[in-house]
Formats: C-alpha cells, structure tokens, sequence
C-alpha cells in the first residue's frame, strides 16, 4: 500500500493509540513478521502508515466500540489530531459523528485552518443546519479556536456575519474568549468592534459581577489610553457598586489613586454608595480624607446634597468645618436640596445670608426646588415677593412658574392675574396661551385678548405661533381677522414664524388675502438674508 500521511502519536497518548491500535493499523505492517513486535520496549513507535486516515469516518466508528473512558477520549483526539481540514470535514459531515466528536473535529479544524473551517461553517445549508446536533456550540468552538490565534481576523469574520440569526453571537464569542486571558485586550477589542452593541447584552450577564475590581482596572487603563465608549463607562459605574458592596476599602483606594479625571467621576459615587451603605458619618469621613483639590470640593458637594434633604442645617455646620473655597456654591446646593422637603428651613437659612450672588442664587434654587409641589410652593412665592434684587428674583419667579405651568396651571394663572407689572416673569403670559391652545386656537386667542399690556402682547403672538405649526392655514387667516389692526403686524409676524418652522409657509402663503400679503411680504423681506426657508417663503408671496 502506497505510504499516506504519518500519524505521528504524543507521548501523552501512546497509551490510548496502543489501546485502539488494532482498527487503527495494518495486521501486518510491510517488513514485518508476524507475532514480532513492531517496536523495541520503553521506545515510542515509529512513523507508520496508516489506513486510519485513508478511511477517518470508519475508523472513527470503529473507536466507539473501545469502552467507555479516558483511554477511548484519547484515542478519538489523537485521531482528529492527525487528520487533515479535508478528512475533518469528512467527518463532520457523517450524521453518525457525535456532539463531542464534532466538537473535537472543528476546534482541530480551526486549529489548523480556520479560514477553511469558518467558510465550511458559514456556508452550511439551513436544512444541513439542522441536521447538526449542537450547530450553535461548534460556533462558540470554533470562534474561541480561532480568537486565541488571531483575535482581529477572527472579530472582521464574526462581523462580517452578525447580521444573520444564526451568527448574531460570533462577536461576542470572540471578544470573550480574548476577555479570558486578558481582560484589558478583550475590552479594547469589544471597544473597536463595529457590531459591539451586539455584544453587550452578553457581556452584562455576567462580567462585571465575576471580577468587579479587575474591570474598574481595565477600564481605567482603556480610558487612560484613549479608548472609551458608553458601555464602559456604565460598566465601570456598575462595577465599582460591586466592588463596593464586596471590598469598600480596595474599591476606594484603587479610585483616589487614579488620575484626576477618573477620581473626578468616581470618587462621587463611591461617595454616595459609602452613604447609602454606612451612613453620613462614614461618607462625610471618606470626603473629609481626600486631599484639597476640585475633586474633594466636588465630592462634597454631592455629599452635601443628599444630607441637606434631611439636616440642612448639620451639613452647613460640616461644610464651614470642611470646604474652605467655593463655599457659595456649597450653600446654595444645602439650600436647594433642603427646599425640596424642608422648604421652610430653607428661606429660613437663605434669608439669613448676606445680600449678594451667593442670596441670589440661593433664592433661584429655592424656587426652582419647590416649584414642582404645590404646598411648598405657595410659601416660597410669598417670601420671593419680600425681596428685593432684580433681576435675580424675577429669575426665581420665572422657575416657579415654569413649573407651576405644567402641574398648577389655575395657580399660575391666579398670579398672573394678581401680580404687579414688575413681578411677572418673562414667558409667563405666553406659556399659559401655548396650555389653553390645547382648548383650541379661538378659545386660546380670546383668553389672550383679555389680559392687558405686555401680558396681553405676548400671549396673543404665542396664540398665532402654535396657529402657524398647528392650525390649517384657511382657519389661521379667520384668526387672523379677529385682531385689531394695531396688532396686526404682531400677530402675522409670529403666525408666519410658526408656519415656515413646520410647513415651510407656502400653505399660508397661498390663502392669504392681499390685505395680509402685502404686510407679510414686507416682513419676511426684514427677516435677516441667510435665513432658512426665507426666500422660499418670499416667494410664495409674490
């Protein structure tokens, strides 16, 4: 028989070989006489020739009848071992090949050529497919094979396939096997990969809660070096609640030894976890043994924040104690954390502040805070309307009602209604025509009508704005007449400003009568030359 491919056997496995030997070789090898051994003892034995790898299927089926064990396992790897792509695939196409084999056959396969084998993979029919037993597992061997060899090459094959049902997973079989043994590489992999949100789902189940530290590490080593995405910034978040939850003390000493930027990120959550977990004792003692710096100041000022909802007055004591620059800042966020559930107790503290930016802003935060809840608000407003200092109180006043808009519209109204001339912020009037235009645009533009001065002038023009977006442009022209003419001009400008934002205007254009078109020409020849939509909509007048 011509000589064929040697099987060369490892020492590891000589056992096995000699254990399945006789279906593997010739009864008689050329040169040899019958009942002489083929080797000397304690030798290995020598290249032969074998018939194993002329017929590998059979001699595969041959092996399952050696018994159950390690003997028969090796002896089967040993056999896939020496075959070649073209005898793998051979086997792999034998229906009467086994899970463990076929595994065995494509990590050996990938081992040797894994272009071959992913071709062999990917082009395989849907009905081949389904004939495999385990298709979905020889994906993860074979990409893993491959990943350890040539991790990119592996990764531009996955994705050139991910968008497919059967292959959605090649990616993430690749990045994680690099993850395995370097934790940094597979992240930066993950990081460069096109079809990484594919694999994020996966990466989630599972990695941050394994090794929480060993990712805040390799995390911060991607970040330091210029890679960075989404995923890892809300993945190192996440680890380090882990980590925290598990070893508080590493947790903080690996966070304020990194750069500023990272501590800067950081720093304050595990401030919060701290506070959460230990309480503000234990927090306020974690901020206080940072050093001086922007990060500290911070970090305290998050500290401060969550404790003033429940001392204010324990963490103004702290601040004076522990924050020596920036204290206006750290005031005004005591002051507006305390105004969301002691409202009180915050005019009282803010009313004992000097007048000056640091009042001023304490009064902006106090109503911004208490603006969404209606019991607070009423007090807060009545102490704005005691101070002086525009424009920082008609600032104040604009956030209460802003909010005041959305959830106490009868309140809004009721001051709107009551207050003096220089009380009423700016966006008032107009907000509340913009909430009645939901009634419908006459109902809308005669609540307007009924205020008086710059209130009324600015509800009517955000009545004909809302007109222009929303309102058919034959309705708009009745709106148009129910102005006076003294208003006219006003109220075309914004109905025109309206209409060219969500038509482009040629509608209105269209339909208005020479009495309004000549009026709306002049205008929009004023509106400034680059304007988008202008000249489009200059023309339509014509």
């Amino acid at each position: 028989m011509p000589r064929s491919k040697q099987w060369l056997l490892p020492s590891g496995v000589a056992v096995a070989a000699a254990a399945a030997g006789w279906m593997l070789m010739p009864a008689n090898p050329p040169g040899q006489a019958e009942g002489k051994p083929s080797v000397e003892v304690g030798k290995e034995p020598a290249p032969t020739r074998s018939t194993a790898l002329d017929r590998p299927v059979e001699s595969l089926s041959k092996l399952r009848s050696l018994p159950y064990g390690a003997e028969r396992d090796r002896a089967v790897l040993t056999l896939l071992s020496a075959a070649d792509p073209g005898q793998l695939k051979a086997i792999l196409a034998d229906p009467a090949t086994r899970l463990h084999e076929r595994s065995a056959a494509v990590k050996q396969w990938a081992e040797k050529d894994p272009t071959g084998c992913f071709e062999w993979y990917r082009d395989l029919t849907p009905a081949r497919r389904e004939l495999v037993e385990g298709y979905d597992n020889l994906l993860a061997v074979m990409m893993r094979t491959w990943a350890a060899q040539d991790p990119a090459a592996a990764l531009k094959a996955a994705r050139s396939v991910a968008h497919r049902t059967e292959f959605v997973d090649a990616p993430w079989e690749v990045i994680s096997a690099v993850i395995a043994s370097d934790l940094t590489k597979g992240l930066r992999l993950a990081c460069d990969s096109a079809t990484f949100s594919s694999t994020t789902s996966r990466l989630t189940a599972g990695l941050w809660e394994k090794n929480p530290g060993a990712f805040v590490k390799a995390a911060g080593e991607l970040r330091a070096s210029g890679t960075w995405n989404y995923f890892l910034d809300e993945g190192r978040t996440k680890a380090l609640e882990m980590w925290h939850a598990q070893a508080p003390a590493a947790a903080l000493a690996t966070v304020s030894a990194l750069p500023r930027d990272d501590r800067a990120r950081l720093l304050p959550r595990l401030m919060e976890l701290t506070f959460d977990k230990d309480g503000v004792d234990a927090a306020a003692a974690m901020v206080a043994g940072q050093p001086a710096g922007d990060v500290k100041e911070r970090t305290a000022r998050v500290l401060l924040e969550k404790w003033a909802a429940t001392d204010p007055v324990a963490a103004a004591k702290w601040m004076d104690d522990n924050v020596p620059s920036n204290r206006s800042e750290a005031m005004v966020t005591i002051i507006r954390a305390a105004a969301e559930t002691q409202p009180a107790l915050a005019l009282e503290i803010a009313a004992g502040l000097d007048p000056g930016p640091m009042r001023d802003r304490a009064m902006v935060g106090i109503a911004d805070a208490a603006g969404g809840d209606s019991e607070h608000a009423a007090p807060v407003l009545s102490w704005l309307l005691t101070q002086p200092g525009d424009p920082a109180r008609r600032t104040a006043l604009g956030k209460l009602t802003d909010h005041w808009i959305e959830t106490a519209p009868d309140q809004a109204e009721a001051f709107l209604k009551s207050a003096k001339p220089g009380e009423i912020p700016d966006g008032l009037a107009s907000g509340l025509a913009a909430r009645h235009f939901a009634d419908g645009a006459p109902q809308a533009l005669a609540w307007a009508q009924g205020l008086d001065g710059t209130q009324r002038d600015q509800a009517v023009s955000s009545v004909f704005y809302r007109a222009g977006i929303e309102t058919p442009p034959d309705e708009t022209v009745g709106l148009l007449r129910r102005v006076p003419a003294a208003e006219r001009e006003a109220a075309l400008q914004a109905v025109l400003y309206g209409s060219l934002r969500a038509k482009g205007g040629g509608g209105l254009a269209a339909v208005l009568p020479a009495e309004f078109k000549t009026l709306a020409r002049q205008q929009v020849e004023s509106w400034p030359a680059k304007m988008e939509g202008r000249d489009a909509l200059l023309q339509s007048l014509r």
